[in-house]
């Protein structure tokens, strides 16, 4: 028995004769019904793909000889889209419907919100993993959330014929990414020209390495950090700042820049220990920069060069309303500051928002309130980083935000 509904179908339908896809990807197969009701209104020469781990019940799409082109792919959805990202395959509209279990749905998500625009999930309603991911994706600015629960549906016996009404509300949620972040942003950053496809694969199985030996643990995972590394190859400092947490992966990935160019780090490390604890442990490869690296009990930035400063979670308030708000204050041009317990905006009502950015570090809460009412005064913008966070990994997300001023 197909479990769909018959609302379900004339809804999804006339969906699709609105958009006009020319690609569909769909996760789920079943029995092929939801693929054909798909492509009685797609035009001619379009395609769908769909993808199950089974092929046993789909006879009627291996036997369809509509216009449209059907794909069928067996396998785990888990194991192909990630080849589809790296191909850069796009398509129109997508359609989860396959595993339920939170873990799956949110490897589904988080590969094929890189895939399309337009994503729509089966069975919101009824199932607490598919319910739970989409509450995450709410938690995001980035994406539009639409849940449609409608009436009890009308079930379809195949076997016998017949219809019969159900109290299933499985529901179904549109997904569709806000028009400003399809945009190129400030952080929409590409591997520098200069820094070779090979070099760059290089670098990142050096950090999967240091992940592995435990070096990033409780830190930031490996999205985040290839993210920060776009923004330092990109915006290629003279002097990178690193206010907190030193020893971290944060202070790895900065080494490793210094290996590749002219620049010095600055670490504040109020307690000495800590650096002289972690450093022990830095990979082999990064001893030679080294020598590159400052320790430094006071922050004097030079606002004649192309400066980095990241501030990582500092754990005095103080710091918040004094160093913190004299460095953004005084700052040049040429200065990017990247600052840590930020996390995209929920709307909290009792957390200040910049932005796209809110602030989740109660210490800095002041600061975050003294930060928006003077962003127009200082001439500062902020953008939000970390979209890592959107998918609830609330323990290894980055949260951060940039900001810079503004040139006049």
């Amino acid at each position: 028995m197909e479990t769909s509904g018959i609302e379900e179908f004339a809804f999804l339908k006339g969906l699709v004769k609105l958009l006009r896809p020319a690609k569909i990807l769909e996760i789920g197969t079943s029995i092929g019904l939801g693929t054909l009701n798909f492509a009685s209104e797609m035009s001619p020469k379009t395609e769908i793909w769909t993808i199950d781990i089974e092929d046993k019940r789909c006879d009627k799409l291996k036997n369809f000889s509509g216009d449209v082109k059907i794909k069928f792919i067996k396998g785990r959805s888990q194991d192909i889209l990630p080849q589809f990202v790296k191909e850069k395959i796009k398509f129109d509209l997508i359609f989860i419907d396959g595993d339920h279990h939170y873990n799956s749905v949110k490897i589904d998500w988080k590969y094929c919100s890189k895939l399309s625009d337009v994503i729509i999930f089966h069975d919101v309603l009824q199932y607490k993993g598919v319910y739970r991911v989409i509450k995450e994706i709410q938690r995001s600015n980035m994406w539009n959330v639409v849940i449609l629960k409608y009436p009890p549906i009308t079930l379809i016996d195949l076997e016998n014929k017949i219809n019969y009404q159900s109290n299933r509300v499985p529901g179904i949620a549109i997904v569709t990414k806000t028009i400003e972040f399809k945009d190129k942003s400030f952080l929409d950053f590409e591997i520098p020209s200069k820094y070779s496809k090979i070099k760059f694969k290089e670098r990142k199985d050096f950090f999967v390495k240091c992940n592995n030996i435990g070096l990033f643990k409780d830190d930031m995972n490996l999205y985040d950090i290839e993210i920060l590394f776009h923004v330092i190859w990109n915006y290629k400092p003279k002097a990178i700042y690193h206010i907190g947490h030193i020893g971290t992966s944060a202070t790895i990935l900065f080494m490793d820049y210094l290996l590749n160019n002219e620049a010095v780090l600055f670490l504040w490390d109020v307690s000495n220990n800590f650096w002289y604890r972690k450093k022990k442990n830095l990979p082999k490869e990064l001893l030679p920069a080294l020598k590159q690296v400052k320790i430094i009990s006071e922050i004097n930035i030079e606002n004649n060069k192309k400066i980095f400063i990241w501030i990582d979670e500092w754990y005095t308030k103080s710091f918040y309303e004094k160093d913190l708000k004299n460095i953004i204050t005084n700052i040049g041009p040429y200065t990017l500051i990247g600052i840590r317990g930020f996390s995209p905006t929920d709307n909290h009502p009792l957390k200040i928002s910049i932005g796209k950015s809110q602030c989740i570090n109660p210490r800095a809460q002041n600061f975050a309130k003294w930060l928006k009412d003077n962003l127009e005064i200082l001439e500062l913008k902020t953008e939000q980083a970390s979209p890592e966070a959107v998918y609830g990994d609330y323990v290894n997300a980055g949260h951060w935000m940039y900001i810079w001023k503004k040139i006049s």
